[in-house]
């Protein structure tokens, strides 16, 4: 089991490997990962993305590293 260092660590070398702004797929808007979003469920890492709007940061889904990668454009 990882300590929560250890875990927000893991979080963070998995957003690097993203761009740190993106499009989703089939959405339109600008996206990012909230690192203080997401979190571990057991062994799976869940990456929250956030979507901007009117100057804002709102919450939008989560979803797992391979996940993400499926539909980031």
């Amino acid at each position: 089991m990882m300590t929560f260092e250890q875990e927000r660590e893991a979080i963070r070398q998995a957003i690097a490997r993203f761009p740190k702004y993106f499009n989703l797929r089939g959405q339109s808007g600008t996206f990012r990962i909230s690192e203080q979003s997401s979190y571990f469920s057991g062994d799976t890492l869940y990456l929250y993305t956030e979507i901007e709007s009117g100057g804002k940061w709102l919450s939008y889904a989560k979803g797992t590293e391979a996940e993400l990668k499926n539909v980031v454009a």
